[in-house]
């Protein structure tokens, strides 16, 4: 069975992945004023944040901490994944 923390990693990957996109077309539209400059610094947020909690959910996930810990990360990371969506919408546009 897979585990909370191995969803938690995938999700954190794609999310990086994800962002890492949104950050190449941001560099692109960071030269038409100052919205794609802040598209661009939500996107460095956001991959800031992607990186840490790979990080963190790896390093928990090695302590050996259960369900208790990692359900309402699943939770909260999904929300995270629906500000990612929004950007990149945002971006696409």
């Amino acid at each position: 069975m897979i585990s909370f923390w191995t969803i938690l990693i995938a999700l954190s990957i794609v999310e990086a992945v994800v962002v890492a996109w949104i950050l190449l077309i941001s560099w692109k539209a960071s030269r038409l004023g100052p919205v794609g400059r802040r598209l661009l610094l939500i996107a460095i947020v956001f991959l800031a944040q992607s990186l840490t909690s790979l990080w963190a959910y790896t390093s928990w996930m090695r302590e050996g901490y259960g369900r208790d810990v990692a359900g309402p990360l699943l939770g909260l990371h999904l929300l995270i994944l629906v500000g990612v969506a929004t950007l990149a919408d945002i971006v696409r546009r």
